[in-house]
């Protein structure tokens, strides 16, 4: 069964009373939102390419904790020090 949304009585009181504070508030709030997920976004691409590089790293027969160690960034890695920056849509 379908039901009415309920909103609290502050809530449209307050959009009665000033429409352009509402949206500006509204607006921050989103933002806000939008920031926290873009950055929850990021986070889950980096554990992503971490995972990518461990297992790389095991299948190559590094052991665990130095296969670890090596994609979390703990400890100097010849291969970062060795590796080309990616020139990715004509940057230089």
């Amino acid at each position: 069964m379908l039901r009415n949304l309920h909103f609290e009585p502050g809530l449209v009181a307050s959009y009665q009373k000033s429409p352009r504070a509402w949206w500006a508030a509204a607006a921050a709030a989103a933002s806000t939102i939008l920031v926290t997920l873009c950055a929850a976004a990021g986070a889950w691409q980096e554990a992503l390419a971490t995972s990518r590089e461990y297992e790389e790293l095991r299948s190559w027969g590094m052991p665990h904790d130095a296969a670890l160690r090596e994609a979390l960034g703990l400890v100097a890695s010849a291969r970062r020090e060795t590796a080309q920056p990616l020139y990715f849509a004509g940057k230089a």
